[in-house]
């Protein structure tokens, strides 16, 4: 783990680089919401030699045979993903807050998901008569 300070922003960054799978994550977070790597994980790796982006950060969106989708139904599905990706963005920035906060915290978030978890899973009255005979 290297801990970086960003003059530009003032704040401590820890990035998470593994050399012999070049697998790298930084507190920042901006792969995870934006697809793009920070300036921290790009520094991170040039220090340790790797003069490419390796290809599990490259985004098909990103490279040049990458097609424009005119689909309203497969805009649809990509902006149920975005909100996704932002919700497992929120959901991963909530744990880091926790690892510095009780157990009891940690146990109130996890009632939180699982009472919400509850209310999305399908009741006996949600299913129509033909998934009832099946």
């Amino acid at each position: 783990m290297t801990i970086l300070k960003d003059a530009l922003c003032r704040k401590v960054f820890e990035i998470q680089f593994k050399p012999g799978t070049y697998q790298v994550t930084c507190t920042c977070m901006k792969f995870e919401r934006c697809g793009l790597l920070c300036r921290h994980i790009i520094s991170i790796l040039s220090s340790n030699g790797v003069s490419t982006i390796p290809d599990a950060y490259l985004a098909r969106r990103w490279c040049k045979d990458a097609v424009c989708r005119t689909n309203e139904k497969e805009d649809l599905i990509d902006g149920r993903q975005i909100e996704l990706t932002k919700l497992w963005s929120e959901v991963y920035e909530t744990v880091g807050l926790l690892k510095s906060r009780s157990k009891d915290d940690i146990e109130s978030f996890c009632g939180l998901i699982r009472d919400f978890r509850q209310k999305l899973e399908p009741t006996i009255e949600d299913l129509t008569k033909e998934q009832e005979i099946v």
